[in-house]
């Protein structure tokens, strides 16, 4: 009687296998999570800064006075601050909720 040989890979070549595989695609999944966070934070922080150069030429042009209001841009729910810096200057700060994360800020006059 002749023995052959099987060919094939084991069980345990197998799992390591599965188990490379499944620790890739968790970093890819987790890198995929980080990219979409940031894209959302720079989304926020640009409607945020167009928000306040908005508020600041409505400023220039009517003269509007100073104050805190909340907004809608982009589908995101803003709240600008305003205050008299220095005589003449004035700071608009806009947040992410009332007392919350403050995403910009601009100066002028």
């Amino acid at each position: 009687m002749t023995m052959r040989r099987k060919t094939g890979f084991t069980l345990i070549e197998t799992l390591v296998a599965l188990v490379i595989v499944a620790v890739s695609l968790a970093a890819a999944v987790r890198a995929a999570a980080i990219s979409a966070e940031s894209a959302q934070a720079v989304r926020a922080a640009t409607y945020a800064m167009w928000a306040a150069q908005n508020r600041m030429a409505e400023r220039r042009a009517l003269g509007a006075q100073p104050g805190e209001m909340d907004i809608e841009m982009g589908g995101m729910r803003l709240y600008l601050a305003e205050k008299e810096t220095r005589p003449g200057v004035w700071a608009v700060e806009v947040f992410d909720r009332p007392e919350g994360h403050r995403l910009a800020a601009l100066e002028g006059r």
